[in-house]
């Protein structure tokens, strides 16, 4: 492998330089960019266990950014390895990392995909679309048991007995009537909730309230949610309205 400079300068026509920083590694100064105009930080060095490849890193920069919009739950977590998977690359002590052969055009690629792997990684956009989706019963059911506790959440709860098929997500003990919370991510879930609330109206014979809190309201039919409004005592249309007004609102229907 020629000196990293002059890898870099081949593997890039000129368009990039090495910049030689302390402990022999060299910082990459190119057109690579996040969203909001900061260049990417990306950080070149020698292999420590194979003779003639690179390691593209990242020292730490692009999680230390996501940490200021994300808490990395363990559902975040998950995606964040298959990323890393996908896009050949490894994490360790927060830094980012893969390493490619110590060629022009091995180098040039290895760089594509690892600046694609930080983008997607420091995007608050594609985070919200992709990854909350995926944490958002997760992160409902971390709200209910810390925010609700008082209120004596059981999960999976079934009022009644002889049709285990209709099932509440968690059922809160007010001060007078149960509630019955449901998160809705999707519209198979959107469906499934409204016929459970068809069935306990019909046949629950105890003092209740129901509520639904969604993901996203705006992704479920309006057929589905014409449905779920007039069998719901109350809606919330994204959990962050949930974690706003919940807790007094569970309070109020439950008095």
């Amino acid at each position: 492998m020629s000196g990293i400079p002059e890898l870099v300068r081949k593997s890039f026509c000129g368009h990039a330089e090495a910049r030689e920083e302390r402990g022999g590694e060299y910082r990459l100064m190119g057109p690579f960019y996040h969203e909001d105009g900061d260049m990417i930080t990306i950080f070149l060095r020698p292999s420590p266990h194979r003779p003639g490849w690179v390691r593209i890193c990242d020292k730490g920069d692009a999680l230390m950014r996501l940490s200021y919009y994300l808490d990395l739950t363990p559902a975040r977590e998950r995606i964040l390895q298959a990323l890393l998977v996908h896009h050949g690359a490894q994490e360790e002590d927060g830094e980012l990392w893969l390493e490619c052969p110590g060629t022009p055009e091995e180098l040039f690629a290895g760089v594509q995909r690892f600046v694609a792997l930080v983008q997607k990684v420091c995007s608050l956009r594609w985070w919200r679309r992709e990854i909350v989706r995926s944490a958002f019963y997760e992160d409902l059911h971390r709200f209910v048991f810390s925010r609700l506790e008082h209120f004596d959440p059981k999960e999976n709860f079934h009022p009644l007995p002889d049709i285990q098929e209709v099932s509440v997500d968690y059922a809160l003990k007010g001060a007078r009537k149960r509630v019955f919370l449901y998160g809705v991510g999707s519209e198979d879930k959107a469906k499934s909730t409204a016929i459970s609330l068809l069935e306990i109206l019909k046949q629950y014979e105890e003092p209740f309230v129901s509520m639904v809190v969604y993901e996203d309201m705006e992704k479920i039919s309006a057929k589905t949610r014409r449905v779920l409004t007039r069998n719901a005592d109350k809606q919330f249309p994204s959990l962050r309205d949930m974690e706003e007004m919940g807790v007094q609102e569970v309070e109020r229907l439950a008095a």
